[in-house]
């Protein structure tokens, strides 16, 4: 399995990373992606994007934490449930 990252910038155009986290990782990967916010952007939406390879073997569970911004002057980025920890939309458990 490989993971890369599609920033979906509201207001301005969207970014691929380009950049990939495994396969056989074989426990926790950092992917980190560095560039500047496009002119324009008033907001982004974070998708990933899952890809097969050879010898993949379904099923298999990915874990995705911890998500943020960095600001290169310091000034503090909010992340609205940048820890995926919270998700008021979803139904429950079925019983």
């Amino acid at each position: 399995m490989r993971i890369t990252v599609v920033l979906d910038w509201v207001g301005a155009s969207s970014q691929y990373s380009g950049t990939y986290v495994g396969p056989t990782t074989g426990g926790w990967a950092q992917l980190v992606y560095e560039d500047i916010v496009p002119d324009g952007a008033t907001e982004v939406i974070l998708r990933l994007r899952f890809y097969d390879v050879a010898g993949f073997s379904p099923p298999e569970t990915q874990y995705v934490d911890d998500f943020g911004f960095e600001s290169p002057i310091g000034e503090p980025l909010t992340v609205a449930n940048g820890d995926f920890e919270n998700w008021p939309t979803l139904k429950p458990e079925p019983t």
